[in-house]
């Protein structure tokens, strides 16, 4: 588990590796996530975009 800096509240963080069959998405403002086979297009909490996390941020 996490902790939303936002909110306090607690989240879960899964680890799924690059050969599953879902990503998991992550709001890169409020730190929302979702695990999707597609990206879910923006956050359904604050409409910011998503990230896929298994690909790095540069």
């Amino acid at each position: 588990m996490g902790r939303d800096d936002t909110t306090g509240g607690a989240y879960e963080v899964w680890d799924v590796g690059a050969d599953a069959d879902e990503s998991v998405y992550e709001c890169t403002r409020c730190g929302w996530s979702e695990r999707a086979e597609t990206s879910p297009g923006t956050c359904p909490k604050c409409g910011n975009d998503l990230r896929n996390t298994a690909m790095p941020i540069e």
